[in-house]
């Protein structure tokens, strides 16, 4: 998680990349992965819209399964 967000954000630095926008998912680990990315590009000034509709979906039994066999 954390390492792994750190790790990123220098990554994305390193190759130039700024963001321009942050669109994220309401759940907490999202938003803190996205602020600790944003902290390591220097980039934290940017405001982080956040959307339910981003938010992981879980379908239960019927994760993996593509469409013929979820019938």
């Amino acid at each position: 998680g954390v390492l792994e967000a750190r790790a990123a954000g220098q990554m994305l630095s390193r190759s130039g990349i700024l963001f321009d926008e942050v669109h994220t998912s309401l759940l907490r680990r999202c938003i803190r992965t996205t602020n600790l990315v944003l902290m390591e590009m220097g980039q934290e000034y940017l405001t982080v819209h956040k959307h339910w509709r981003l938010n992981e979906r879980n379908y239960g039994d019927l994760v993996g399964r593509n469409k013929k066999e979820a019938v």
